[in-house]
């Protein structure tokens, strides 16, 4: 068993984050089934736990905290176990209820997922711009949360020409306008 029984609860007593039995297994390159979190622990930070809830997945390299972050985020299912977010049993959900889930989640990826030919203003915007949101509401809030991280005077500016921290900063502030 990798992961114990561990439970995050919201303020409001909702159960936003519970992991029972988890085992997520890969293959490695000869076809042989290796389990992915094996010593990955999941720790509470913070005390108490409802109020600010930080949490740390600690593993030596290859212990699987890459795994256990791709399932928690549904980009992938666990081999065995279970997994609720916000109170849903994503494991055994229907394909259709996971986008409204993952919609709740806020994720800020290690490599940005930033796109070069937008401008930090539009890659912030784009999630708005699919969901069909309203220019003028995209024009009300995108400038102010850009200027929220420290980027006011990059708004206009590609990600080729931002450094890592202010890309960093471009994702967090697209992260934060889904107010997860």
């Amino acid at each position: 068993m990798a992961v114990k029984d561990d439970v995050i609860k919201s303020i409001e007593g909702m159960n936003v984050l519970e992991l029972a039995d988890l085992v997520k297994e890969l293959q490695d390159k000869w076809k042989q089934s290796v389990e992915a979190l094996k010593r990955s622990h999941l720790r509470k930070y913070g005390n108490p736990l409802y109020v600010l809830p930080w949490y740390l997945i600690l593993g030596e390299s290859g212990a699987g905290k890459t795994s256990i972050l791709s399932l928690m985020y549904l980009a992938q299912r666990p081999t065995r176990g279970m997994i609720s977010l916000f109170g849903t049993d994503v494991t055994t959900a229907r394909r259709s209820q996971l986008p409204a889930i993952r919609r709740r989640l806020g994720v800020v990826f290690q490599d940005f997922r930033l796109l070069d030919h937008l401008s930090a203003l539009d890659n912030v915007a784009l999630p708005l711009r699919v969901a069909g949101v309203a220019e003028s509401e995209i024009k009300r809030h995108v400038p102010e949360l850009l200027s929220w991280v420290g980027l006011a005077d990059f708004m206009n500016s590609k990600p080729p020409t931002l450094s890592g921290g202010q890309k960093q900063r471009v994702a967090i502030a697209r992260t934060l306008l889904k107010n997860p």
